[in-house]
């Protein structure tokens, strides 16, 4: 992976790629004559703090021509489309969420990007075509676990629900996502520990390959056993929401696995304060702009009507 970086830290690497790439295409163009790598790397740097992640994302590449009489001061022309103009805009002001439609740690992270109201562009990773588009060579540079969500933030590129939703919280700190009170945060990140670490990882598609035909059966069953625990633990945390009557991370990571486990066909109708919590999130704007019925890569058969 090409090193994100300013002034002339990836330029190396950058330039030689971009000459690479433009050889490999145009025989005969003089981009991948060797003293042409020198001459580039200035021109490259800005270009390639806006793309860290290669290969790029197909929407994301360009059509380009030089103005070479005009090559002196470093200037690129460009007859690109409104989605290259767009990819060209200062890098850290961009926000990329690799995300698969049905993958609750994914909802997790839109949510969040949701109520902070920030503007990212969705990159769809499929987890199931092809064996899993997660496990291609090109996503593995970007996240090296297989996994999603990730993202490309202020520059920097994170992985896992938790350090993405608390870096958000932390540079965009409105709304806040924890309560002031220490013990209500405490709380907040105890309920979010019971889903990501007790609940969520026994329905991976991972483990619930090993259970073949039965694997929903399995799922039912481990989820309506951690239920059981968090319905207790809500009952002495809940107010409106998960923590009182604000909304929080906790909140964040309910809502997610109560569409899971709906999915597995466990009985909601044991669960009444799980069940009133997720009623009254469930019609937030952030919760229905960030559901899993409404994403780009949501299939028309499943989209919200």
């Amino acid at each position: 992976m090409i090193p994100v970086g300013r002034e002339g830290v990836c330029s190396d690497l950058a330039a030689r790629y971009v000459c690479e790439r433009e050889k490999e295409r145009h025989p005969h163009s003089p981009f991948g004559d060797k003293g042409f790598v020198e001459k580039m790397k200035i021109m490259v740097v800005g270009f390639f703090t806006c793309f860290p992640l290669l290969p790029l994302p197909s929407q994301y590449k360009l059509t380009y021509r030089w103005d070479w009489e005009d090559f002196s001061t470093k200037r690129l022309t460009d007859s690109m489309s409104s989605d290259a103009e767009l990819a060209l805009r200062p890098y850290e002001a961009r926000v990329l969420l690799y995300s698969y439609w049905k993958s609750s740690c994914s909802s997790r992270v839109r949510i969040a990007l949701a109520l902070k109201g920030v503007d990212y562009e969705y990159v769809p990773v499929n987890l199931t075509k092809d064996g899993g588009e997660q496990f291609k060579e090109e996503y593995r540079k970007i996240n090296p676990m297989s996994q999603v969500p990730a993202i490309f933030i202020d520059g920097v590129v994170l992985s896992q629900s938790v350090p993405i939703i608390e870096y958000l919280d932390e540079t965009r700190p409105d709304p806040p996502l924890l309560p002031k009170d220490p013990k209500d945060r405490a709380k907040a990140r105890m309920l979010v520990e019971v889903i990501n670490s007790g609940i969520q990882p026994l329905q991976t598609s991972r483990i619930l390959k090993v259970f073949g035909d039965k694997k929903e059966e399995w799922a039912c069953s481990m989820i309506s056993d951690a239920f059981v625990a968090l319905e207790q633990t809500l009952q002495d945390t809940a107010g409106r929401y998960c923590v009182g009557n604000e909304v929080t991370i906790a909140d964040i990571y309910l809502v997610p696995q109560v569409i899971n486990a709906i999915r597995f066909g466990v009985d909601m109708s044991k669960y009444p304060t799980i069940s009133k919590i997720k009623d009254a999130l469930e019609v937030l704007p952030a919760f229905v702009t960030a559901h899993e019925t409404r994403q780009p890569d949501t299939p028309d058969d499943q989209q919200a009507k």
